[in-house]
C-alpha cells in the first residue's frame, strides 16, 4: 500500500526549481557494495523531490518507510538482500516514472546499470512459487 502511494506521489508534477544562491555542496554518491547501498540512493532521490513536491505527504511517508527498512536491516546477507531489493524496485519505479522537466532525477548511467544488474540477479535468483 505505501509503494502505491509513493509510486502516485512520484508522478505529480513539480513546481518551478530554484537553487538558493551560493554554491551547494555536491551530493556524496553512495556506494553499494552493502546491497543497503540501494535504500541510501532511493532516499537521495526523494530528498531531491521533497524539493519539488514540499506539500506530497506521499514522499515524506516514502522517506519514512526507506528509513525504517534501512534501521531495522538484518545483518545475514541473504535477509539484508531482500531489504535492498525492496529499496531498489522503489529506485527502479521513481527511474521509470515520467519525469518533470523542471525536476529530473539525478541519475547516473552507470547508476542506472548497476541498479538493473542488482534487480536482474535477484529476480533470476529468486525461487518461483510452489504450485
Amino acid at each position: 500500500m505505501k509503494l502505491v502511494v509513493f509510486a502516485m506521489g512520484l508522478v505529480l508534477g513539480c513546481g518551478s526549481k530554484k537553487e538558493p544562491a551560493g554554491d551547494p555542496a555536491p551530493m556524496v554518491r553512495p556506494s553499494v557494495t552493502d546491497p543497503i547501498g540501494f535504500c541510501e540512493r532511493a532516499r537521495i532521490m526523494m530528498t531531491g523531490r521533497v524539493k519539488c513536491f514540499p506539500e506530497d505527504t506521499s514522499i515524506k511517508m516514502g522517506l519514512e518507510e526507506i528509513a525504517d527498512l534501512i534501521t531495522k536491516a538484518p545483518s545475514e546477507a541473504e535477509p539484508r538482500r531482500k531489504v535492498a531489493a525492496t529499496c531498489a524496485t522503489m529506485l527502479d519505479g521513481m527511474m521509470r516514472a515520467q519525469q518533470p522537466k523542471n525536476c529530473p532525477l539525478d541519475v547516473t548511467d552507470e547508476e542506472r546499470a548497476e541498479l538493473d544488474a542488482f534487480l536482474a540477479a535477484w529476480n533470476r535468483d529468486r525461487k518461483a512459487a510452489p504450485p
